[in-house]
């Protein structure tokens, strides 16, 4: 209890030596469809790749995109063969629709259709977490930080807010895909739940006040929602990487980054 507890309060030390610089590989992510993790990289001058079914950005210099699907038998084997002793940084945004909290209204429909949904959800992360191990580099892989995956596999490392790092932004820097949905500065609550390397390093957080959507609810009573979870057709949005701390990543860990 004492080790998580140190573990999960350790952005307060002073930070460590960063630890990646563009000569040490590439940056590879899995499911980062709108580039928004490997962005702060590509622009730090790293090599990055991006393999994800569909991308939803334009293209972005030092990043090459491929579509390739993921869940594909065998597939996770041919990334291992073709990346092996090439990367320095692996990140993964898996779909948690099978696992979180905003999904769980349709949770007993899919039961029905698929009793074991949720177990392919879950083999499916841990198989990219052996792929990240057998790369041999830092990684870390996102899901939701209060879903069902503490019960179906493991306490993530860290967890955070979106807002937590809102200060790596630009007050005036809005979302460049969901202005309409993400708030300027990620200034929005969503709990991520990071499963991650010995050598990853979280950043330091530099939080800024959350922004809420106000309704009535069928009781009368006055109820606040994050702008992310307010609309059902926003799950896109809800996927995508927060920006301030990708950045933050970025800075804590890339040499190239001042």
């Amino acid at each position: 209890m004492q080790a998580n507890l140190l573990r999960y309060f350790s952005y307060t030390d002073s930070p460590p030596p960063p630890l990646l610089s563009p000569g040490n590989g590439i940056v590879l992510a899995l499911y980062d469809s709108t580039l928004t993790a490997l962005e702060p990289w590509a622009r730090a001058g790293f090599q990055c790749e991006s393999l994800a079914p569909s991308h939803r950005s334009k293209s972005l210099a030092n990043v090459r995109k491929r579509k390739v699907d993921l869940t594909r038998a065998g597939v996770l084997d041919q990334v291992v063969r073709k990346y092996s002793g090439r990367v320095a940084l692996a990140l993964a945004f898996p779909p948690s629709t099978d696992l979180s909290i905003a999904g769980a209204r349709w949770f007993a429909a899919k039961r029905r259709a698929d009793p074991d949904f949720q177990t392919r959800a879950v083999a499916h992360l841990k198989a990219i977490e052996k792929l990240f191990q057998n790369l041999g580099c830092p990684w870390a892989i996102e899901g939701p930080g209060a879903g069902l995956l503490r019960k179906l596999w493991r306490n993530p490392d860290y967890v955070y807010n979106p807002c937590e790092f809102g200060a790596y932004l630009r007050p005036d820097e809005g979302h460049p895909l969901y202005p309409d949905i993400i708030p300027a500065q990620d200034a929005y609550t969503r709990s991520t739940g990071l499963w991650t390397a010995p050598r990853f390093r979280m950043p330091a957080r530099r939080p800024v006040p959350p922004v809420w959507r106000y309704f009535t609810s069928k009781s009368g009573r006055t109820r606040r929602m994050s702008p992310v979870s307010f609309k059902r057709k926003a799950g896109a949005a809800r996927a995508s990487c927060p920006r301030g701390w990708a950045r933050a990543l970025c800075q804590r860990m890339a040499s190239a980054v001042t």
